[in-house]
């Protein structure tokens, strides 16, 4: 009898203790807080993974980078617009936090810029750069750097010669040349010297370079001469 009423007992009191006696709420009690929202990033021999990252308007969320890869260039993280870098120690997560706002979208990348990614709110519109204008027969100054070609996006007259003047300004770069396929152009930059390359193509539409690894790119409009 008195075995029985112990287990009563205890079960009784288990009861209580998880379902707190049954107290029933009023609806004022303070509501938790919502969970971080936390997005893993690993880091291998390939880049980023996830590279791409689409966020909540002016809601702070964190980036966990963990590098899981020894044999690897992005043995550090760096936040282009702020310009600040994180060391990535091995398999040693390193958290973030990001604030982005309505229309902002932010890139990172190892510091040599062989990997890249971005992140920003998940509406935000990727705008392209308009196009600079080659005079026919001109030049264009084109500033090549550890984000790419600066500018990016031209436009020339179709069946004029166009020079584009290049120059690389970073040693700790990929962009260490221009490819452009369509034209045959396979061009290297040394450091601090400008390279021209003239090109004058015929058909309309446009026509697109890059890097040698192909992670910067660019486009190149090539327009009637009546339309420029």
């Amino acid at each position: 009898m008195f075995r029985s009423t112990l287990i009563a007992t205890t079960t009784l009191v288990l009861l209580v203790a998880a379902f707190g006696c049954g107290r029933a709420t009023t609806g004022n009690e303070p509501k938790p807080e919502s969970a971080e929202t936390v997005i893993r990033i690993e880091v291998t021999e390939t880049g980023f993974e996830p590279s791409n990252i689409d966020l909540v308007p002016d809601v702070p969320a964190v980036l966990e980078f963990i590098r899981t890869a020894d044999q690897t260039c992005a043995t550090a993280v760096v936040f282009h617009e702020s310009g600040i870098r994180h060391e990535l120690a091995l398999n040693e997560p390193l958290r973030v936090t990001v604030h982005p706002k309505l229309g902002q979208r932010l890139t990172f990348a190892c510091p040599m810029d062989m990997h890249q990614g971005s992140f920003g709110a998940a509406n935000a519109e990727v705008v392209a750069p308009e196009a600079v204008i080659v005079e026919a027969g001109g030049a264009l100054e084109i500033r090549v750097d550890a984000q790419g070609f600066h500018p990016s996006r031209i436009q020339i007259a179709a069946g004029q010669p166009s020079v584009l003047r290049f120059t690389r300004v970073t040693e700790n770069t990929c962009n260490t040349g221009i490819l452009i396929p369509s034209l045959g152009i396979d061009q290297a930059f040394p450091l601090n010297e400008p390279v021209e390359v003239t090109i004058s193509p015929e058909a309309l539409g446009e026509i697109t370079f890059s890097c040698p690894m192909e992670m910067a790119t660019g486009v190149i409009e090539v327009v009637s001469g009546d339309d420029q």
